[in-house]
């Protein structure tokens, strides 16, 4: 059913978007579907000390500590916390 569904969508997709413009409340349910799976994502933290960690571009492989929300109003900086991070994960935002 999904592989026909996709070729369809490839082949035929002014047939979706006709059915979509028409069925808003599909739409709603799939954005709220959408919306529901993302709200839930983890993310990583030092179960050691706490804080927020990620593995950055042009720094290496390794998982580092870090601060700031990656904002213009809280850029995200690199830290030394004096200890290799230990990865655990919480809900996004469980700070």
């Amino acid at each position: 059913m999904r592989s026909w569904l996709a070729w369809l969508a490839s082949h035929i997709p002014a047939m979706f978007d006709a059915a979509l413009v028409r069925d808003r409340a599909m739409v709603e349910r799939l954005e709220a579907r959408l919306d529901e799976e993302y709200a839930v994502d983890d993310e990583p933290y030092c179960s050691v000390c706490e804080a927020s960690i990620g593995v950055f571009h042009g720094h290496g492989d390794a998982w580092l500590h870090y601060t700031g929300q990656g904002t213009a109003a809280s850029p995200v900086e690199l830290f030394d916390a004096g200890h290799e991070p230990v990865i655990a994960w919480r809900l996004a935002g469980g700070r």
